[in-house]
This record gives structure tokens, C-alpha cells and sequence, in this order.
């Protein structure tokens, strides 16, 4: 896993027949664990190495520590896809999204980006696209999901 960087808007010219005087591009960047905004924003100007090219960090924000894996919370996770996905094994990986979860660090050590739906490539692909879209199938399992991880929260 590594730092992601994405063009998602460009701007240049004022007409087809006029070469432009500036251009702006926008980066969507995900920061990996490891890495800070500084550490990626000297890298990308190392990379660019030109001084005329200004690079400017509109929002930026650290990555989210990592959640511990020998934990209650994890267990309940991992019980909770027992029952909803009894094939499956749970094992950690490393979310590169920017969820609201990242807000949650400062009141739990342990957060986890989770979500209990099996997807094809390419319906992972369709993510905030115009034809987003699960199975009902997969929509049953992630409710059993939730229904077996709330019901294992002590009271």
C-alpha cells in the first residue's frame, strides 16, 4: 500500500485556438500510515521540480492510526462476520478512503472502516458512480452482520 494520487479537475485556456498563460490541477491524494501532508507535498515538488509550479494544499489532513487487532472490538467483528459470512476469514487490512471515521480517533483507539458487503471488482469500481449498486444477497448478509455485532455489545 501506498500514497495514492488522483488529477480529479484541470482548468486551463480561455478558448481551443489559444494556448492557455496558467493551468491548475486538482490531486485528491490519500496519505498512507507512515507518510504526513508534509512528507507527500515534498515529494510531489521534488517530483514536479520546477520552482514556476506552485503546489498548494487546499484540505489536507494526517492519516488515521492504525486499530489494534487483539482486541474485544476486533473479536466482535470477527464473530460477526462468522455469522454472516460463515466462508470468510477476517483479517486487517488498510482502508485507502477518506471516511468519516477519521473523526473518531480522538474519542476511541479503536476504529475500524468496515463494511459487511461482498462486491465484484466491479461493482468496487462503480463506488460514488452513477450506477452504484449491491446484490440483495449482500444486503441480507450485511444485515445479518449488524444484527449479530450489536447484539454482542454488553450491556
Amino acid at each position: 500500500m501506498h500514497t495514492t494520487v488522483a488529477a480529479t479537475m484541470l482548468e486551463a485556456g480561455t478558448a481551443d485556438n489559444v494556448l492557455p498563460s496558467q493551468a491548475t490541477a486538482t490531486l485528491n491524494l490519500r496519505i498512507a500510515v507512515g507518510e504526513t501532508v508534509e512528507s507527500v507535498v515534498a515529494r510531489l515538488r521534488r517530483v514536479i521540480r520546477d520552482p514556476e509550479v506552485e503546489v498548494t494544499v487546499v484540505e489536507g489532513g494526517e492519516p488515521s492510526p492504525e486499530s489494534p487487532t487483539d482486541s474485544a472490538q476486533f473479536a466482535a467483528i470477527v464473530a460477526a462476520v462468522a455469522a454472516s459470512y460463515p466462508e470468510a476469514t477476517t483479517a486487517p487490512y488498510l482502508m485507502m478512503a477518506a471516511t468519516d471515521s477519521r473523526y473518531f480517533h480522538r474519542f476511541s483507539p479503536a476504529v475500524y472502516r468496515f463494511a459487511p458487503i461482498a462486491m465484484t471488482a466491479a461493482q468496487r469500481a462503480s463506488i460514488h458512480g452513477v450506477d452504484e449498486w449491491v446484490t440483495i444477497d449482500s444486503l441480507e448478509r450485511g444485515e445479518r452482520f449488524h444484527r449479530a455485532l450489536i447484539t454482542a455489545i454488553p450491556e
